[in-house]
């Protein structure tokens, strides 16, 4: 709700606190949507809120993220992966998944979720975002030796914001 949509065409943009409980419910209720793109969900009860608002939708499209798969080393996982989280974040991030598994199970709740890795975007630092030090090309200019974490296993699959909301929104 901090940043002005360019997307005006036949779509409202409603702002809310989804960490103050019941506010998503009611204004969900209030304003019966056709489809969600939940693009920060990262606790349970906030999906929950969401799929207890009984709403009638077409689609809930969910932004999750590669981290549940824990350390990616030599090859990219697929959606049949082992979920490895650990952190909040990422524990977090499972919870809601299973929550929308679950009620597309119970309530035939249509539902797509999208794991992204490193999204990046104008203003952003490729470099940083990927989890590369910020200061990456800086030190290949200072002839400065190169930092590469855990020991150059960790594979990164960086994202253009612009494409990936084409993706949520297609």
């Amino acid at each position: 709700g901090k940043t002005t949509s360019r997307f005006t065409d036949g779509l409202q943009h409603i702002k809310m606190d989804r960490d103050i409980p019941g506010q998503t419910a009611t204004v969900l209720k209030e304003n019966k949507p056709e489809a969600i793109i939940d693009m920060i969900g990262f606790r349970a009860e906030q999906i929950e809120e969401v799929i207890n608002a009984d709403l009638n939708l077409k689609h809930y499209v969910f932004c999750g993220s590669t981290s549940v798969y824990g350390q990616i080393g030599e090859s990219t996982p697929d959606e049949f992966a082992p979920l490895k989280p650990s952190s909040p974040y990422e524990l977090g991030k499972v919870a809601c998944e299973q929550s929308l598994f679950k009620a597309h199970k119970n309530h035939q709740m249509p539902i797509t979720i999208l794991r992204l890795a490193h999204p990046e975007g104008p203003g952003d630092h490729l470099l940083y975002v990927t989890g590369r030090e910020a200061l990456f090309l800086d030190r290949i200019r200072n002839n400065r030796p190169i930092i590469i974490p855990n020991e150059g296993l960790t594979r990164t699959h960086p994202i253009f914001v612009e494409d990936a909301a084409e993706v949520f929104i297609h």
